[in-house]
Parts: structure tokens; C-alpha cells; sequence
């Protein structure tokens, strides 16, 4: 005879308003350590003078705003709207969405 219990609990789904806030974390750390190298060779291509530095700091300025660019089309969970964006205006790490007022971590209801 086991210890089971005669009826399991069904899981619960995970949340997809949580899993949207996670996915808007991986997005604005990307953008941030997607900086990082362009700084780098950046510097390293103004002090050697050399043509292959600017050449890779060029290509990581292009992955660093192609991060960036992915960071702030991101769409609020609750409206569908651009979470950081209302019209020109855009705030790319603000904590809460221009149109509907929803704060980042906020559990769906």
C-alpha cells in the first residue's frame, strides 16, 4: 500500500504575466551587457589606431542597439501596448507602462 493521496491537485499553470516579466528582465540585461564589448573595443580601437578594433566596435555597436532596440518593443501583459514607449516619448527602464499604469511584477489577477 503507498501513502499517496487517493486524488493529486491538478498543477496550476504558470503565470504568464510573471513569465512576461522575466522575459522583459532577460531583455533589459541583454541591452546592458550588450554595451559592455562596444565600450571595450571601442577604447581598444582609439588607442591602437587599427582599423580591425573600429571594424568589431562597430559591429558590437550594431548587436547593441539591435538589444536595445528588442528591450523596448517589449508589449505590457495587461494592454498590448509598447510597455516603455507613448507616442516620441520613451522611457526604455522605466518600472511601470506608459498607458496603463501596470508596475513590472505584478501578478496577473
Amino acid at each position: 500500500m503507498t501513502d499517496d493521496p487517493y486524488r493529486r491537485l491538478a498543477p496550476t499553470p504558470p503565470d504568464p504575466w510573471l513569465a512576461a516579466w522575466r522575459d522583459l528582465q532577460q531583455r533589459r540585461r541583454l541591452a546592458y551587457l550588450a554595451g559592455a564589448p562596444f565600450l571595450l573595443l571601442l577604447v581598444v580601437a582609439l588607442v591602437l589606431r587599427s582599423h580591425w578594433e573600429a571594424l568589431w566596435a562597430l559591429l558590437a555597436l550594431l548587436a547593441t542597439m539591435a538589444a536595445n532596440l528588442r528591450a523596448i518593443s517589449f508589449r505590457c501583459p495587461r494592454c498590448s501596448e509598447r510597455f516603455t514607449m507613448r507616442g516620441k516619448r520613451r522611457r526604455s527602464f522605466n518600472t511601470f507602462c506608459d498607458h496603463c499604469g501596470l508596475e513590472m511584477w505584478t501578478p496577473r489577477p
